[in-house]
């Protein structure tokens, strides 16, 4: 975080690139030190959802940092599949369900 920047900066400029950012744990760390207590995380980036295996990698070093400075974080992970149109249509809330399901497990809220 610069010096000059205020809390509000911070969030701000964060709530901006939070979820594009190469590292979502530090982008959380300076959030987390401006003073929130929540963070957003969403599966898509352009058109694409991530990867599963990216997505919980995200979620866990989230987490991770949350833990590292005693902040009940919480992380409101969500997917995009229908806004993305993923795959089969029929299939769409089933695989949602179970995406979500193992945000949770990762350490999403």
């Amino acid at each position: 975080m610069a010096a000059r920047e205020n809390r509000g900066d911070v969030l701000r400029r964060r709530s901006r690139t939070h979820d594009r950012s190469p590292n979502p744990a530090q982008a959380a760390g300076d959030v987390i030190e401006a003073g929130a207590v929540g963070v957003n995380l969403e599966d898509m980036v352009g058109r694409e959802l991530l990867p599963l295996d990216e997505q919980l990698m995200r979620i866990r070093g989230v987490r991770a940092c949350a833990e590292s400075k005693n902040v009940p974080l919480v992380i409101n992970a969500r997917t995009d599949i229908f806004l993305a149109q993923d795959g089969d249509a029929e299939t769409r809330l089933e695989r949602c369900v179970e995406r979500l399901n193992t945000y949770r497990s990762a350490g999403a809220d």
